[in-house]
């Protein structure tokens, strides 16, 4: 990956992906975006806060203004393996692996290209799925969570990360 943009002069960096999460939540980029998120819809009086918040972080908005917090804010998660279940650190390790191949150019040809990013994606939701687990985060915040902990190692850049899933996903399948 071409074009990396370095974030190791950021002043603040979290290892603790619980106090970093309630550092994004309590934001005001955080707040401002749900209150947005919610503008104009009719909900029940039967829909809890917890709920909402669920859906919220649930959407692709939410994933992408973390990606984006991290980039502007200048709050970046490092993966600091003590903080994570043994489960996790075998699906990251595994993650990372795969990335750092595909940087040192073992995988080539639009075949294999294509190969590799169905497989790196397998495996970023694998990784996913065991943090949503583990922590009750939603998938989709879970996988914005990992992107930006990439992004720190150096694996990925915030232009990438930020990319709508969606949109990646259907130009894998064309």
């Amino acid at each position: 990956m071409n074009n990396r943009e370095t974030i190791e002069t950021l002043p603040q960096i979290f290892n603790d992906p619980v106090e970093y999460l309630n550092y994004f939540r309590d934001s005001d980029t955080y707040k401002n975006t749900y209150i947005k998120f919610y503008e104009g819809k009719k909900l029940s009086s039967d829909v809890s806060e917890a709920d909402k918040r669920d859906v919220f972080e649930g959407d692709e908005t939410c994933r992408k203004l973390l990606i984006e917090f991290a980039r502007t804010q200048d709050k970046v998660l490092s993966y600091a393996p003590e903080y994570y279940s043994e489960d996790f650190r075998e699906n990251i390790k595994d993650y990372f692996s795969l990335i750092q191949d595909y940087d040192k150019g073992r995988i080539s040809g639009h075949d294999g290209i294509s190969a590799y990013d169905r497989l790196r994606g397998s495996y970023h939701d694998a990784a996913a799925q065991v943090l949503t687990a583990s922590t009750g985060v939603p998938h989709r915040l879970a996988r914005g969570l990992i992107q930006v902990m990439t992004v720190q190692k150096g694996l990925d850049t915030f232009d990438s990360a930020g990319q709508d899933e969606r949109r990646r996903l259907l130009s894998t399948l064309r």
